[in-house]
This record gives structure tokens, sequence and C-alpha cells, in this order.
């Protein structure tokens, strides 16, 4: 049976390792300043090569594929998901806002205790 799942699983990836990199290409190039950085011919490839990929994922979760390649579609998942739906804003700006927040809870309590 592992001979059959080793076959299944190198089919799987030959079939599609080449939308894969080309997600991957598409991550790198937008990098850290997000969709920005690409062109309106490469953004149009963005949507449905991540909507492909985390198919591609759930559907080697499904089969057991092997730990490295539900690795590596879980890292190019999230790279791809960070470029689509905007990274996690930094620490500092974490902090302004949370300062910020605290502030303006902070001041109704203080106007309604006095």
């Amino acid at each position: 049976m592992a001979l059959v799942s080793a076959l299944t699983e190198n089919a799987f990836v030959a079939r599609r390792q080449g939308e894969w990199d080309r997600l991957d290409a598409l991550v790198r190039t937008a990098g850290g300043k997000g969709l920005r950085a690409l062109p309106p011919g490469e953004l149009g490839e963005l949507s449905p090569l991540y909507r492909d990929v985390c198919a591609d994922l759930a559907r080697a979760e499904a089969a057991r594929y092997s730990a490295p390649l539900l690795a590596y579609l879980q890292a190019l998942t999230a790279a791809a998901h960070g470029v689509v739906y905007g990274r996690a804003r930094g620490n500092a700006a974490a902090a302004r806002g949370a300062g910020l927040r605290a502030a303006l809870e902070a001041f109704p309590r203080a106007v309604r205790r006095h």
C-alpha cells in the first residue's frame, strides 16, 4: 500500500508543481510591499492559484501524504495568505494600537468615576 501511496503522491506533485512554483514566484515578487508590487496581469493570477493551493493542501492532508509535502504546502499557503489578506502589523504598530485602545477605554471610565 505504501508503494501505491508514494506513486499517487508523486503523480500529484508532478501534476501540481508548476502552479505551486508560479504562486511562489508571485508571493516572492509581492515581498513586503504586498499586492501593490504585482502588475495587473500577475495580480489576476494570484487569487485562483491561492484557492488551488488551499485545495491541494486539503487533498494532501486527506490523502495523508508525506510530512515534507504537507509542510511545503502549509508554508506556501501561509505565505500566499499573507499577500492576499495582508500581513499582521508589526509590534510597534500593534503597541500603538493597544495604547490607543486603552486610552479610549480608560477615559470614559475616568469621566464616569469623577
